[in-house]
């Protein structure tokens, strides 16, 4: 995969054609008859000019398989894109201006401090940006098997951060892996300030926690809801909200209250403990 640059076709003589009918085949239609090379002093061969078509590969994003290998310490990234200029081949071809950017996909992570771009035999710095400053590439930002985009800054192939994984500082990808503590934790809060929702559709969720007591036994406490739902509730939700280690159980009791109760596991009696509750109606 590569460029192709493109020349005017200009020149003294070129091969010109005549517009003739052609209503033997179809009303309306012409034919291009060859007359030969025709001279003249100077004349273009085509309207797609080098100018149009060669702004028009700048714009393209293609894709280019790379082969890594650590040299040095160094994560070295090898492609071979058509139509470059380098310092050891095609002195005809593009030159590398700013902004010039393809894709690259990659074999293997890497594993060091610093990562090279190396673009038929020249070496070019491959590194990210973070809050504007370019910055060289963590160890294991480029993931094996990956798509990554890069474009030229002036000097070096910056990795477009939307190709990497987000940081504190930078936008890109966010992995589930990666946000999965912070929604936990957010339900934990979400649930220690009793709070609601109500959805356009009429939809209300609210949660809140209340306590379950020892003394009201078998028939178990019954709680009010912060919020009464006006016709209906849908499901309701509990969980221990205190040591983790009691066991409760719950039950929707009318469109303004519910029941619980809290035990110890593997015991028959009743105790004292904090219940979470998640309530949806409407």
């Amino acid at each position: 995969m590569g460029f192709l640059k493109w020349k005017d076709w200009a020149g003294g003589a070129l091969n010109v054609f005549k517009e003739t009918p052609a209503s033997d085949i179809g009303e309306g239609l012409i034919r291009h008859e060859w007359q030969g090379d025709k001279y003249n002093v100077q004349q273009i061969g085509t309207t797609l000019k080098a100018e149009i078509m060669n702004n028009l590969q700048m714009g393209l994003n293609f894709l280019v398989d790379s082969n890594h290998t650590v040299v040095n310490s160094e994560d070295h990234y090898t492609v071979a894109i058509d139509g470059l200029k380098t310092t050891t081949s095609n002195s005809d071809g593009y030159e590398l201006t700013e902004n010039l950017h393809f894709s690259i996909k990659t074999t293997e992570e890497n594993i060091n401090g610093v990562s090279k771009l190396i673009i038929n035999g020249d070496s070019y710095d491959l590194q990210k940006k973070e809050e504007g400053t370019v910055v060289e590439l963590n160890q294991l930002d480029l993931k094996a098997d990956k798509v990554y985009s890069v474009y030229f800054d002036g000097a070096g192939f910056i990795i477009d951060s939307s190709s990497l994984q987000a940081t504190e500082k930078t936008a890109g990808i966010i992995t589930l892996e990666q946000i999965k503590s912070e929604i936990e934790n957010s339900f934990e809060l979400k649930a220690s300030i009793p709070g609601y929702e109500k959805r356009p559709n009429g939809i209300m969720e609210q949660w809140f926690l209340a306590q379950a007591l020892s003394s009201n036994g078998e028939a178990g406490t019954i709680v009010n809801f912060p919020y009464p739902y006006e016709n209906s509730v849908l499901d309701i939700r509990g969980g221990d909200g205190g040591s983790g280690a009691h066991s409760v159980g719950i039950r929707i009791l009318s469109k303004t209250q519910c029941i619980v109760w809290g035990k110890l596991p593997g015991t028959t009696g009743y105790i004292d403990t904090t219940v979470r509750i998640f309530v949806k109606g409407y």
